[in-house]
């Protein structure tokens, strides 16, 4: 069975990113028949019709989307829709906050620091502990603060918003975009606290 790849890429755009334990669950290396308007790269990297066949007889091919209340360095307060299974950072870019939020500079790699997030009490509980990388990050960038103080305060539920998986008990959470975020891409390692 072959699909045209307009079809494919509507598909494509409700799986989570790459690297998720549901993408690998769901996907599986597409034939270059399932896919052939597709450059070869893209074959090995998105799923196949048939397993987004597969994800079907789980139930809706439409997952339901959840509202996040972000308040932005301004201190208003937006509503965006996320989709379970998303990386929180997926959600923002969505949204268009780029006039207000410049977050994202390595793409979601986990390697710039600027989609630095604040989350609320509930919502740390919910999204769970960070992974290793991630606290690593998160640590290099607080120091590059002056205070021992600033530093607390920067680590304070921060999370990186491209670590930050969306799960359906998220509906109604606050997040904050805080004002300042070090972007560590442009930090020469020698110049790194650490």
């Amino acid at each position: 069975m072959t699909i045209s790849a307009h079809r494919l890429f509507r598909f494509l755009r409700l799986l989570p990113a790459s690297g998720t334990s549901r993408h690998r669950m769901f996907c599986s290396i597409p034939s270059t028949r399932s896919c052939s308007a597709l450059p070869s790269l893209m074959c090995s990297t998105y799923p196949s019709f048939s397993s987004l066949l597969q994800w079907r007889k789980f139930g809706s091919t439409m997952p339901a989307s959840i509202t996040l209340h972000i308040t932005t360095p301004e201190d208003t307060v937006m509503s965006i829709s996320a989709i379970p299974g998303e990386f929180l950072l997926q959600a923002l870019e969505r949204s268009d906050l780029n006039d207000v939020w410049d977050g994202g500079a390595c793409g979601g790699s986990c390697s710039c620091s600027t989609c630095r997030v604040i989350l609320s009490n509930e919502l740390v509980n919910i999204a769970g502990e960070p992974e290793e990388i991630e606290l690593d990050m998160l640590e290099t960038a607080a120091d590059q603060e002056e205070t021992e103080e600033s530093k607390n305060e920067y680590l304070r539920n921060a999370r990186l918003a491209c670590q930050v998986e969306i799960f359906p008990e998220m509906d109604g959470a606050s997040i904050v975009l805080p004002e300042s975020t070090t972007n560590m891409l442009e930090v020469p390692l020698w110049m790194r606290m650490r």
